[in-house]
């Protein structure tokens, strides 16, 4: 029936625009300035369900992955970034090289005027998120389009709610906390607002292309090539300088600000175990039937959004031959097809597996809303001025057709706002989380353990990550989602959210399993020092743990004995394979049995070769950790330090995410560096007492590539690109006579 009635519709657009009958719209905009600002209000009104309740969000616990945004900006915000390392999560990651910098920057200017974790991270998600449909109401003003039509594409992006949480939107925020990928949504419209007006300023274009693939790269990188066939589509050579100057603008930032690590992104560093669909994207099939019933932006609810882009998608055909609509079906098309079209990659050997690492189908998902936000708009203004000339044989077509588009934007709010506001009070009265259940929880016990908190003082903090039978809330989950990690004085052994995780690390951290015999063993193999976890499912009597500190319903144990951060050991065996047989060795491993974590002072050397996984045994060399003692000094992030008092030659190993810029001085002696697994960084020290210090650092010339990438980005938005200056030109030849 829907498909029918979208049949209808293109056809009457045909019959009414006959081809040649009718105008092509000049995009000028219409409307008074109080017109424009009653749009605005409205594009804001449109998100009546969570403005209605913002006081009472605000307060409320942060979801899944902002709850690990929050923790990292929490510790930014109070130890900064000496080093440029962040050892909030597992082992720590290089925070110009794992995650872009722009959403914490903002959290983390929050938390330094006094604001709480909670309040400074939601006033940027959903801030941003609400943001939103009002910059595209003035985006479509700034491109010619009349108040109506620009507020009918602004309601595509207020009202979503999305089949998958990639897709983006207010529901998907407060349900997983996507913290950058909220950030990123505001500035694709403008990048996009950049590329296709004239009224733009040079620079507008390049610097929000800039920012935002600082704010989200991977989404950045395929929203910027479904812009590129909107700007091919336009065949217009003005917004292909534009496009040429913002592009340049963002690759030479990207590749300065990310380039450099990821060259040196190597085991533990890179994704952990996840479904295929993660990398490659659903299948075609899938998204098809999702679109075909409506779900697939109106999950759960009446197909409002799905009409107006079904409606708007036939009048676009319909109008073809015009530019804008032929710039909106190209969009619609090529995000369609980067997002389907990721597992045809798969089919290309390595030049597919290089064009996935940076084109991700499951990023460019996010722009199926915002592309159907544009044909909206399109549709609605191409149909708007299609009516005006008409007014010569049918009086009042045009004012007809506005009161038609109003009147259907009253219906599509009055079916849409009741099921979003029931919405947001689910999710006030805990009835929706990632996994469709609410899982209650004690505050009493809540504030009670965030007590036990600030006063740790050494290793890592571990949350008890493994489902036990009869236990109604997981305590990673409700560590996770009430905040408690913001109280703890040292780092945190292991992550539920992506953006914190260090790919094997992430891996060996979950599998710690503290109930079970050896977890005292492998806790210290890790640097983990204490344990979170419900009373009565913690270590066994004797198993190398003492507990710290009981109540009702939640524990708290500490190991007994042993190192933490800092270790010693010997190197028994070496693993040697590429990179993925590397990481595959590992993490399979790690199912079966942690045998790399299972004995501390058994360290299993990483060495780097071609072709499958293999083993050895390695010769001692007289190495010998009996007796060896360590006395650790805590040290800011990115720093390690401690005397190493040992009988026999020993190596250290310093429990932190191996990674290419670790320098370790022995007596201030810089020493050579290799991995042991699962990935920390270890040295081979001679007998007798040394002083041992590990300091992480930026990879080398960091910061002249992006000094080098500043001045690329100033050529770009000047009004007219950078000339060489004249003493520096080629002097012509002078001409001959004849």
């Amino acid at each position: 029936m829907i498909f029918g009635v979208a049949l209808v519709v293109a056809l009457a657009c045909l019959l009414g625009d006959r081809r040649r009958a009718l105008p092509a719209s000049r995009w000028r905009a219409t409307g008074s300035p109080w017109a424009w600002l009653a749009c605005g209000a409205l594009a804001t009104l449109a998100n009546y369900a969570v403005l209605s309740a913002l006081p009472a969000l605000m307060r409320a616990p942060l979801p899944g992955d902002a709850a690990t945004h929050g923790a990292v900006c929490a510790a930014i915000a109070r130890d900064g970034l000496p080093h440029g390392w962040v050892d909030t999560f597992e082992g720590g990651f290089p925070i110009a090289v794992h995650y872009p910098l722009v959403g914490w920057s903002l959290v983390v200017a929050l938390l330094r005027m006094g604001i709480s974790v909670e309040i400074a991270v939601h006033a940027v998600g959903l801030g941003a998120t609400l943001a939103t449909p009002v910059v595209a109401v003035f985006a479509a003003r700034s491109a010619g389009a009349r108040p109506v039509a620009a507020l009918s594409g602004a309601v595509v992006l207020a009202w979503l709610a999305p089949f998958y949480f990639y897709q983006g939107g207010w529901e998907v925020y407060l349900m997983r906390g996507l913290l950058s990928q909220a950030v990123a949504w505001p500035l694709a419209v403008l990048a996009g607002w950049g590329l296709a007006s004239r009224r733009a300023p040079p620079w507008f274009a390049p610097l929000t292309a800039v920012l935002f693939v600082a704010a989200h790269p991977q989404v950045a990188i395929g929203s910027m090539l479904v812009m590129f066939a909107g700007v091919v589509a336009a065949w217009d050579r003005a917004a292909l300088v534009r496009y040429a100057r913002a592009a340049i603008a963002s690759c030479a930032v990207a590749a300065a600000q990310f380039a450099p690590g990821v060259r040196g992104l190597r085991v533990p560093f890179g994704w952990p175990p996840a479904e295929d669909w993660k990398m490659f994207g659903f299948p075609p099939e899938r998204l098809i039937a999702h679109a075909a019933d409506g779900s697939l932006m109106d999950d759960g609810r009446a197909p409002v959004i799905s009409l107006l882009w079904l409606f708007a998608t036939a009048a676009l055909l319909a109008f073809a031959r015009r530019r804008a609509a032929r710039v909106a079906l190209a969009v619609m098309a090529a995000t369609a097809a980067l997002t389907l079209g990721g597992r045809a990659l798969t089919h290309m050997g390595a030049l597919g597996a290089a064009l996935l690492s940076f084109i991700q189908p499951m990023r460019i998902f996010s722009m199926v809303p915002l592309a159907a936000a544009l044909c909206v708009v399109v549709a609605a203004e191409e149909l708007l001025a299609g009516a005006k000339p008409l007014e010569r044989r049918i009086p009042w077509t045009r004012r007809g057709v506005h009161a038609a588009a109003w009147l259907g934007l009253a219906l599509g709010a009055r079916l849409a706002m009741p099921a979003r506001v029931a919405f947001v009070r689910d999710v006030l009265d805990c009835k929706h989380t990632a996994e469709g259940a609410c899982r209650d929880y004690d505050r009493a016990d809540v504030e009670e353990v965030r007590s036990w908190l600030p006063s740790l003082d050494r290793g890592r903090l571990d949350f008890q990550m493994e489902d036990l039978p009869g236990v109604a809330l997981p305590p990673d989950r409700w560590a996770f989602s009430r905040g408690v990690i913001f109280a703890s004085g040292v780092p945190l052994g292991n992550s539920s959210g992506v953006g914190a995780h260090v790919g094997v690390n992430q891996v060996a951290f979950s599998r710690l399993r503290v109930a079970e015999s050896g977890s005292a063993t492998r806790a210290e193999a890790l640097g983990v020092r204490f344990v979170l976890h419900r009373a009565g499912h913690g270590p066994a009597p004797g198993s190398g743990w003492s507990l710290r500190r009981a109540g009702e319903r939640y524990a708290l144990s500490e190991r007994v004995g042993g190192t933490d951060t800092i270790g010693v050991g010997c190197v028994t065996h070496a693993i040697a394979g590429s990179d993925p047989a590397l990481r595959t060795a590992f993490i399979d491993g790690l199912k079966e049995r942690p045998w790399f974590v299972a004995e501390p002072r058994s360290l299993w050397a990483i060495e780097r070769s071609t072709g499958a996984a293999s083993t050895r045994e390695v010769a001692s060399d007289g190495c010998s950790a009996d007796g060896a003692t360590v006395a650790e000094a805590r040290r800011e992030p990115g720093a390690y330090e401690a005397t190493v008092d040992a009988p026999a030659p020993v190596d250290v190993v310093i429990r932190a995410s191996a990674y290419e810029t670790w320098r370790v001085r022995v007596d201030g002696v810089e020493a050579p560096v290799r991995a042991v697994a699962p990935g920390f960084p270890s040295v081979r020290v001679p007998a007798g007492r040394h002083r041992i210090e590990a300091v992480a650092s930026l990879p080398r010339w960091y910061f002249v590539g992006l000094a080098i990438a500043g001045v690329i980005v100033i050529g770009c938005c000047r009004r007219r690109p950078l000339a060489w200056p004249a003493a520096w030109r080629w002097p012509r030849r002078a001409a001959s006579g004849g």
